[in-house]
């Protein structure tokens, strides 16, 4: 801002100094004229220091922003090594409860007193057929995820 007030009065006093023509009034032209030259170096100066100062600060803003972002990956990255911990633990769950249910239904109906009969041998004759059925059912579910989604992992949530 003082930069172009500067070069307003200076040219304001250039086209005054047209005006008066070759008529100089005991040489006060001449010294209005170089005391409006003056400030023109120093504002200049201040104005590169400015841009420098701007220059640094955005060069630490950038610095401070890349920070916090590694710290936010970083801390991406743990909760992903987390999840996949945790992935692991639904994993094994999920296959206790594939296997588990097939033999306590057949155990329970076995438990009723109309099947007074029946031998552990009947038991397994069933449960494991039942069960190998429940296993297939279980792995074609994770086949059509993977091949509907396009995922390449085994396991889909």
């Amino acid at each position: 801002m003082a930069e172009m007030i500067t070069a307003r009065m200076r040219s304001a006093h250039s086209r005054f100094e047209k005006l008066l023509g070759a008529e100089d009034i005991k040489g006060k032209t001449v010294k209005i004229s170089g005391s409006l030259q003056y400030p023109q170096a120093p504002i200049q100066s201040q104005k590169r220091w400015l841009l420098n100062y701007k220059a640094r600060k955005d060069i630490a803003m950038n610095l401070v922003f890349n920070l916090v972002t590694q710290q936010y990956s970083v801390a991406n990255t743990l909760t992903a090594k987390e999840a996949k911990a945790d992935s692991s633990s639904m994993k094994a769950m999920a296959i206790l409860t594939m296997v588990f249910p097939p033999g306590t239904s057949i155990a329970s109906v076995f438990s009723l007193d109309f099947i007074s009969s029946a031998k552990w041998t009947d038991y397994v004759a069933i449960t494991l057929p039942l069960t190998n059925c429940h296993g297939d059912v279980y792995s074609e579910s994770i086949k059509s995820k993977t091949a509907m989604y396009g995922e390449k992992r085994v396991w889909a949530h």
